[in-house]
């Protein structure tokens, strides 16, 4: 009785040990593509370092290319530009992805949005950079970055005693 109790556990054991080892592995989940800014904060006109990586690599039988898009506004990877952006300056064209799945290169915080729907003057405040493949308007990668403001005020009297009335003029501040 033990014996056949005993053998009916090992019996057990040797079953499920054969379906553990030929039960498929899964594959690991591929890294979605991811990028960098640096500053990610900046005036017009400064220049911005983007690195890209996990991004489809690039072979010998097949070149892989970005877009980099700048824009106000606010969109998810899977969103397409020219639907949900529609206002934007694209500052790289055709940019190389080499065989590690990477990309690097820099462009100048843009002073005005003319590559959509609308021509928009850029200004202080909260801004996209948006990466899409090469004959694809899907975004798949997302980056924020901060304008700051150049705004200039003016104060009108600049001095005085109290209860004096002041007029204050602001100029160059987003909407």
């Amino acid at each position: 009785m033990k014996q056949k109790r005993i053998f009916r556990i090992l019996a057990v054991a040797v079953i499920l040990s054969f379906l553990v080892m030929a039960s498929p592995i899964s594959p690991a989940l591929a890294a979605s593509e991811d990028i960098n800014l640096d500053p990610e904060e900046g005036e017009i006109g400064e220049e911005i370092n983007i690195e890209g990586e996990d991004f489809d690599e690039s072979t010998e039988t097949q070149d892989y290319f970005v877009h980099i898009y700048f824009s106000d506004d606010e969109a998810d990877e899977g969103d397409q530009i020219d639907d949900e952006v529609e206002n934007y300056e694209k500052v790289e064209s055709l940019l190389y992805i080499d065989e590690n799945g990477e990309f690097s290169t820099r462009f100048d915080v843009p002073d005005e949005l003319t590559d959509g729907e609308d021509d928009v003057d850029v200004g202080g405040g909260t801004y996209y950079v948006y990466v899409t493949y090469y004959n694809d308007k899907d975004i798949v990668a997302v980056a924020e970055f901060t304008v700051i403001g150049a705004g200039e005020i003016e104060v009108d009297p600049e001095e005085g005693p109290v209860g004096t009335e002041v007029e204050i003029a602001g100029t160059g501040f987003a909407d």
